[in-house]
């Protein structure tokens, strides 16, 4: 009876550890090779995904992973004086190259117009005079907000990180045009 309980023992012991060796080696399947022989396939690890490094509000620092399209994210904000002042920040998400292009994501996080002091000083002397009521003011502020609001791009952008860059160089040297990336053909 001792035999049979060590030989027991002994088994239970053996399948142990072929299961633990099957759950921590590689996984490995055996394929054919055309001379008709087994050959070892190990399964590909698939490599990790890049880490997003946050840039925050440094634009510099969003110009240089642009033009290398290195995966960073950043926010960027625009201030536009046009008889009203308009002000947009934007979350870019560079995501990195496929194919030959730089794959960003964009969107407009915060988009704000207001009336400039000279401005409001112009359209409230301008009302008074016409005896039209300042809520047409407000009025046409939303109008404006929501016009300003449909040009944006928000979605996945496709395009060179160079131009990527430069885009975000002349915005950062105050040239800013709502079109300015309609050239990335971004979609939602």
């Amino acid at each position: 009876m001792s035999n049979r309980v060590a030989s027991l023992s002994m088994l239970a012991l053996i399948v142990a550890i072929l299961i633990l060796s099957a759950c921590t080696l590689p996984q490995i399947q055996m394929a054919l090779q055309p001379s008709g022989t087994p050959s070892p396939v190990v399964s590909p690890t698939p490599s990790p995904t890049p880490t997003l490094l946050p840039c925050g509000t440094n634009i510099q620092c969003l110009i240089e992973a642009a033009r290398e399209c290195k995966p960073q994210t950043g926010t960027v904000t625009i201030s536009v004086d046009l008889g009203v002042k308009v002000k947009i920040t934007y979350q870019f998400t560079i995501k990195g190259k496929v194919e030959n292009d730089c794959v960003f994501g964009v969107h407009a996080q915060n988009v704000s117009v207001e009336y400039s002091k000279q401005s409001k000083q112009t359209n409230s002397n301008a009302l008074n005079s016409t005896g039209m009521a300042q809520p047409k003011t407000e009025q046409q502020r939303k109008q404006i907000l929501s016009q300003v609001r449909g040009k944006l791009p928000n979605g996945t952008c496709r395009g060179s990180g160079e131009l990527l860059a430069e885009v975000l160089t002349r915005w950062q040297e105050g040239h800013f045009s709502l079109d300015d990336l309609n050239v990335f053909g971004c979609t939602k």
